[in-house]
């Protein structure tokens, strides 16, 4: 799915680079989301794809069968430099800088697709995991929710808390949506997603009021 996210395309202000007749065209204004895999394409006339060879100052950039991936590591600046591989030697061909973003800056974190509002009993009941999402770039896809906690209110008394490390509704949480009344507010707090490549960022937190 994630080739499909971040295959390049260009869009909006050019951000292609010419040097020695090779382009590189990036999808959403020169940026890649660090802790995921960000694929693009290269043009490089009379030069096929094996013949390039790739290197980047932030995480890993590999060819994965005719798609070139990048996965930055921090955030702030990527570097990816091209070569053409020459003998037993290469021959630098352009390099072009990349702004590697937050991707948990872009997410949000809802249930029932809420993130604050009103809920009816019924869905409440119905909906049996938490979701993220990332909607605000040039691409949308989901992120595996890693951990939550669940909080109860009802008259601004504590009736239930606990934390999970998984993005399903469990059993126990369950039963409290079971007897919950109108007027009960539902918090899901510390919600954590993870990366492909092991990152987390912390989302923000979701609170429903039972009708």
């Amino acid at each position: 799915m994630q080739k499909l996210l971040l295959f390049f395309l260009l869009c909006g202000l050019p951000a292609t680079v010419f040097c020695q007749k090779v382009l590189i065209a990036v999808e959403f204004q020169n940026r890649l989301v660090c802790g995921i895999h960000n694929y693009f394409t290269i043009a490089a006339e009379n030069i096929p794809n094996d013949s390039l060879f790739l290197k980047t100052n932030n995480g890993v950039v590999t060819n994965d069968e005719g798609f070139f991936k990048t996965t930055p590591t921090s955030l702030g600046e990527a570097t990816i430099s091209i070569y053409k591989i020459h003998g037993h030697d290469t021959l630098f061909l352009t390099s072009q800088i990349f702004q590697v973003i937050n991707v948990g800056e872009y997410a949000t974190a809802s249930f029932d697709n809420k993130s604050e509002g009103a809920i009816s009993p019924k869905r409440l009941r119905a909906t049996h995991q938490l979701t993220a999402r990332v909607e605000n770039l040039a691409f949308h896809f989901d992120l595996r929710i890693a951990s939550y906690r669940v909080m109860i209110l009802r008259n601004d008394s504590l009736l239930f808390t606990k934390h999970y490390q998984s993005d399903s509704i469990p059993k126990e949480v369950k039963e409290q949506f079971r007897t919950a009344q109108s007027g009960d507010i539902i918090y899901f707090l510390d919600i954590q997603v993870l990366t492909p490549v092991n990152l987390t960022y912390t989302l923000n937190s979701i609170r429903l009021r039972v009708e």
